[in-house]
């Protein structure tokens, strides 16, 4: 059994790279070219671009439910900010790739197509998505304490407020690894503050979505290329909206949001 879902999940990789590179590469060149010869202003370029990346996370996920049968469940809690559809601070545990387009067609579910990401380095390498996320103005971080890590998220965070984009970011820093695990947490890694306390800084009155990733069949040694293939078929995607946090307050906040993720991948 366990040989026949690694072959859905590999088919279900091969059918979104082909996809990539068949339909969506030429899409956002497609895009380039429209701004270019018809002087889009810099929001409506970034705008533009936010919704092919929407379209085509949310086609990602939809193209590993038919080839690799994996079956989501997404949960929002309800919250009268709901009402106008954000922006929002979003955080969430991190198993991979993958969870690019689990989150992209959360957030779609409930009305947002615009989000940017805090990302390591070496994403910006990747063709298609790297280009297109420098485009957006995603913070890429050398995360080893550097001041342009902090220059690069403020000048993200200074974009969203002006295109009321939604801002992504990871707080373990790194995808899931049964290596790193340490007290309290036994299911999921500690969280990293420093990331999003300084977008909290940035961002005054941003409410922040907090999601939890739960693979109900999920296995360490499924993780391959950093998750980009997803390691199970069955996955819930769950999210609650937070009131804005005082900066102060940012530390206590991921840590209790982190214990209650760690009850929800224990049960």
């Amino acid at each position: 059994m366990k040989t026949f879902w690694r072959a859905r999940a590999v088919a279900a990789l091969i059918a979104f790279a082909a996809a990539i590179v068949l339909l969506a590469f030429p899409h956002l060149y497609l895009i380039f070219a429209v701004c270019r010869v018809k002087g889009v202003a810099p929001r409506e370029r970034r705008d533009r671009i936010a919704r092919w990346q929407s379209f085509w996370g949310v086609a990602g996920y939809r193209l590993c439910t038919v080839f690799g049968g994996v079956r989501g469940r997404f949960v929002v809690e309800d919250h009268p900010y709901l009402a106008g559809k954000g922006p929002f601070i979003v955080i969430a545990n991190h198993y991979g790739a993958f969870d690019g387009p689990l989150i992209a067609a959360l957030l779609k579910s409930i009305g947002r197509h615009d989000f940017r990401a805090v990302a390591k380095q070496e994403v910006g390498a990747i063709p298609v998505v790297g280009r297109a996320w420098r485009e957006l103005g995603v913070a890429f971080l050398a995360r080893d304490h550097r001041k342009s890590d902090v220059d690069a998220v403020a000048a993200l965070a200074e974009l969203a407020i002006e295109d009321q984009a939604s801002i992504l970011i990871f707080p373990e820093g790194t995808v899931y690894d049964p290596a790193k695990l340490c007290a309290p947490f036994t299911k999921i890694l500690p969280p990293r503050g420093g990331g999003f306390r300084r977008l909290v800084q940035e961002l005054p009155g941003y409410h922040v979505l907090s999601v939890t990733i739960h693979w109900r069949d999920f296995a360490p040694g499924r993780l391959t290329v950093e998750g980009a293939i997803p390691p199970g078929h069955i996955v819930t995607v769950s999210a609650r909206v937070l009131e804005p946090p005082e900066p102060d307050d940012t530390d206590r906040l991921l840590l209790d949001e982190w214990r209650d993720k760690e009850r929800t991948l224990a049960s």
